[in-house]
C-alpha cells in the first residue's frame, strides 16, 4: 500500500480505471493501491513474419497480477480458446492471421496481446503443404518448389 496526500482532483488510470480522488483538505491523506493487471507477451509465432506450415507453437509469458493466470488464445475473429498461459500448437488457417491473447490474474484482472503474421500453406487430404513458389533466370526457366509434409500422428503412410 503506498500513501498520498491528496489535494484537488487526482485521476488514476490502471487496469481499465478511471477513478477519481475528490478531497479538498491538503492535510487529508487517502491510502489506495495501484492495481497491477497481469502483462501477457507473445513470444512465437513472430510479429510481422511469414510461415511456411500452419502448425506452430504460440509461446508466451504472463508477468505482474497475482498468479495462477488463466489463459486464452484467438485467431482472428474465432472464438477464445484457453490454453496453459505457456505453449500450446495451434494450427493456423492460410493467409493473414491475427492472433490474440488474454490472460487473468486470481484478482480478475485482464492483460491482453496481439500479433498478425501471414501462413502460406494449403490442405489437401488432411497433409498440410506450403505454396509453391516460381522463379525465373536470364535465358532459362528456373522452378523451386519447396515441399513441407505434415501427417498426423495418427495416420499411417501408405
Amino acid at each position: 500500500m503506498a500513501a498520498l496526500a491528496v489535494t484537488g482532483s487526482l485521476r488514476l488510470h490502471e487496469g481499465g480505471g478511471p477513478w477519481l480522488l475528490n478531497h479538498r483538505n491538503p492535510f487529508y491523506r487517502q491510502t489506495f493501491s495501484l492495481l497491477n493487471p497481469p502483462t501477457i507477451k507473445i513470444s512465437h509465432p513472430v510479429d510481422g513474419v511469414t510461415y511456411y506450415h500452419n502448425l506452430l507453437d504460440l509461446n508466451s509469458t504472463v508477468t505482474g497480477g497475482s498468479p495462477p493466470y488463466l489463459c486464452w488464445y484467438r485467431i482472428n475473429s474465432g472464438s477464445w480458446t484457453s490454453y496453459d498461459c505457456v505453449s500450446t500448437p495451434v494450427s493456423f488457417p492460410s493467409g493473414e492471421v491475427n492472433l490474440y491473447v488474454a490472460a487473468q490474474d486470481t484478482d480478475g484482472y485482464l492483460g491482453f496481446d496481439e500479433i498478425s503474421f501471414i501462413v502460406r500453406a494449403r490442405e489437401e487430404g488432411g497433409k498440410i503443404f506450403p505454396e509453391l513458389f516460381l522463379a525465373g533466370g536470364l535465358g532459362a526457366g528456373i522452378c523451386i518448389t519447396i515441399i513441407y509434409k505434415h501427417e498426423n500422428d495418427d495416420e499411417e503412410d501408405n
